[in-house]
């Protein structure tokens, strides 16, 4: 476990006041407990589809994807960066209940009537979602004007997530 440890200086002097607070790096206090929740954490993009599926299914070609969040990833359109696709997947308990409150906050979720997606819903903000094995799988593009328009490249995003 790192510390690092921050000295606080009194009145302007280089004299350091003698309260030095002692920061844990990596989430975990002494004695065991953590500072705050856990989220999914993600170093690159690799847990996503290819460049070439997500831009194949959703018909907007599209740079490599930058992470942009607890467990999600943001693919900028190659000719236009207004156009985009977000996947997010949420593993941990805090995004999963963050994520879930949202879209109880912003109305009642249309399930998808898309066979190959039994278990999935377009939320209220029209994003595509479903939960495979406890995690929590969501699709936002932004490719026309917003919308439901984008549902569609949505689904067959997330269809090619989920079949990967």
């Amino acid at each position: 476990m790192a510390s690092i440890g921050i000295a606080a200086c009194s009145g302007g002097s280089s004299t350091p006041a003698t309260t030095i607070t002692t920061i844990f790096a990596g989430g975990t206090a002494p004695g065991g407990g953590t500072f705050g929740p856990t989220t999914t954490f993600m170093p690159t993009c690799t847990e996503m589809p290819s460049v070439t599926a997500i831009a194949t299914a959703s018909g907007l070609a599209i740079a490599a994807g930058v992470v942009s969040g607890s467990g999600t990833c943001q693919y900028l359109g190659l000719n236009d960066q207004t156009k985009s696709i977000g996947l997010s997947k949420y593993t941990t308990d805090a995004d999963r209940a963050s994520f879930t409150d949202l879209q109880s906050s912003l109305g009642a979720a249309t399930p998808v009537t898309d066979p190959a997606l039994p278990n999935a819903f377009v939320g209220a903000n029209h994003v595509v979602f479903t939960t495979v094995n406890g995690a929590i799988y969501v699709v936002k593009s932004y490719i026309t004007d917003g919308g439901a328009a984008d549902v569609p490249a949505s689904v067959a995003v997330l269809k090619v997530w989920l079949a990967g």
